[in-house]
């Protein structure tokens, strides 16, 4: 401050009047008389010498950061204010040795000194206007600064839309202003109550036979894609592990196409057609007590349409099922995603759940819900689900044509105790599907993610998955022993642990080394597998099971999907 007022008063005093200099708020000086000498004339002294033009020069230059010494000018301006009446300063124009007057003489050698100092010290990005006032001073723009800053920003901006993309596609957020159904109510969880204590009272499923271990039933849901249905079918019925094939077909308009009926080849897999009178996702899992009768297997592959695999990775997937069948194995995984929301007025106190895409899911790195497009399910759960399921799970499902999935993962998981399904290994699962066109998809539907999030968030609460007892039984169930038992203890888990084999709950690859007490199948899928994995380490190629995946999907490609 002391600097600043310093060099105000400098510029003040020894430039023009008619200067463009701001005043400051000091005293003014003692006005010139003819008897005194006259600032303007030394102005004028000054003026022509090259003092100022130097001065300039040397301030323009100068590091602001290097601060002289205030006190001897002070001392010097003092002087020079009161020293306008000493017969000292003499007038007359200045002599090539500088100004004659000593005051003059003792300030210019100040000045030259403390901008010699000045001029001595870095450069610094700092600069003066025109006239050498510090009270104008500016920063220099920097081009490259300017550069750095716009590709800074451009950058926070791109990594804010992303952020506000990656939120959307993560957020457990629902608009329950506009929810798709009624609160549950107490009576209703009561009922939904009643109904699981039953399902778990009869959910001891029967045993596995022989041909429960090496062979499996295919269970196709379709709808109106007749061209697609036949070339799936077409490629289970070369696996040699299908037993059957059965089709569920709920469309009462339309007659399913002539090829299912007429087969020229008994040795291949028998295909069933299931008729239904109801349009409802649920009946994929209602079997008709014929159906029953004749179908050969405990295990069944229940699959859409539009989604297939090769060979070996469906029978990875059994082999793995058949070690523990009262759970479900599925190929495709999705999560659940707890958030921080509750709702007011409520039975469910618990905070809200919310379904998580595929993207979310491999995010996240966990999981707790499988697909059943594409999924072994023991045949009992079918009766289960059919018998017991809570009335608005299955209401749900039918108004919406949604949840399906969602409704019997959780269902199986709330009968075992909490436990996620189960997964097939990693080289079997997502990397081997061969997804087929599939024209107005329920996915593509516009409120499909709101469905979903309330079916999560509603059929947990209903199974006893969330707490959803705790308003009755403080969270607690019976099991077949008639011993509480908790259930909150639902919750995701690992989904990739870096391997080939390692995907999922219950993760390992025991079953494809240790060969003792398998069956003949299952050995030679595991010798295979053995023999796949060392071409890799020795050869540095893909595994054969990727040709395997090239050969059928080139295969649904020439039929045009």
């Amino acid at each position: 401050m002391e600097q600043d007022l310093f060099l105000r008063r400098l510029n003040s005093d020894i430039l023009d009047d008619d200067s463009e200099i701001p005043q400051c708020s000091t005293p003014p000086l003692a006005e010139s008389s003819p008897s005194r000498p006259s600032f303007r004339r030394m102005n004028s002294e000054l003026a022509q010498a090259p003092i100022r033009q130097r001065s300039m020069r040397r301030l323009a230059s100068m590091d602001s950061s290097d601060h002289f010494n205030l006190s001897t000018h002070g001392r010097d301006m003092i002087e020079l204010g009161t020293s306008t009446h000493s017969p000292d300063v003499e007038q007359g124009p200045q002599g090539p040795q500088g100004p004659r007057s000593p005051i003059l003489r003792r300030l210019s050698s100040d000045l030259s000194n403390a901008f010699n100092s000045l001029r001595k010290a870095p450069q610094s990005n700092m600069h003066f206007e025109r006239h050498g006032s510090l009270s104008k001073t500016k920063k220099r723009k920097n081009p490259k600064i300017k550069i750095r800053i716009i590709g800074l920003t451009l950058v926070m901006l791109v990594l804010g839309v992303l952020y506000m993309e990656i939120q959307f596609i993560t957020s457990a957020y629902i608009d329950f202003d506009q929810s798709l159904e009624d609160e549950v109510t107490l009576q209703e969880l009561r009922i939904a109550k009643y109904q699981m204590d039953k399902a778990r009272e009869q959910s001891l499923l029967k045993s596995l036979g022989d041909i429960d271990r090496e062979k499996y039933t295919v269970r196709i849901n379709t709808w109106r894609r007749n061209n697609q249905l036949i070339a799936v079918i077409r490629h289970y019925q070369t696996c040699p592990n299908v037993a059957q094939i059965q089709v569920v077909w709920c469309d009462e308009e339309n007659k399913p196409p002539a090829e299912l009926y007429h087969q020229e080849d008994e040795k291949l897999p028998k295909i069933i057609v299931e008729r239904h009178a109801k349009n409802s996702l649920n009946e994929r899992f209602r079997m008709s007590e014929d159906t029953k009768a004749i179908t050969p297997t405990l295990g069944i592959l229940s699959v859409d349409d539009d989604v297939t695999r090769p060979c070996e990775a469906i029978d990875a997937g059994f082999y793995k099922w058949t070690d523990i069948p009262d759970r479900i194995l599925g190929f495709d995984y999705r999560v659940h995603m707890i958030t921080e929301d509750h709702r007011d007025n409520r039975l469910d106190t618990n905070p809200i759940w919310a379904y998580g895409y595929l993207s979310s899911t491999q995010m996240r790195n966990q999981y707790s819900i499988t697909l059943p497009r594409f999924s072994f399910i023991h045949r009992d759960y079918f009766d289960l689900y059919t018998k017991f399921a809570p009335q608005r799970v299955i209401s749900m499902v039918d108004t919406h044509t949604n949840c399906e999935d969602i409704a019997m993962s959780f269902f199986v998981s709330a009968l075992t105790h909490g436990k996620v399904p189960r997964l097939a290994d990693f080289w079997a699962a997502m990397p081997s599907m061969v997804k087929l066109n599939s024209p107005k998809a329920i996915s593509e539907t516009d409120d499909h993610k709101r469905i979903r999030d309330e079916c999560v968030d509603k059929f947990a609460f209903l199974y006893g998955l969330k707490d959803g007892y705790k308003a009755l039984t403080d969270g607690k169930v019976r099991n077949t022993n008639n011993v509480m038992e908790d259930l909150h203890s639902f919750s995701s888990k690992k989904l990739f642990h870096d391997s080939l084999f390692e995907l999922g709950d219950d993760a390992g690859y025991e079953s494809y080394i240790v060969l003792k007490g398998f069956n003949k199948g299952r050995k030679e899928l595991a010798l295979q597998l053995s023999d796949w994995i060392n071409n890799q380490e020795q050869n540095k190629q893909k595994i054969p099971f990727q040709h395997v995946y090239m050969k059928l999907k080139s295969q649904m490609k020439s039929r045009g999907f």
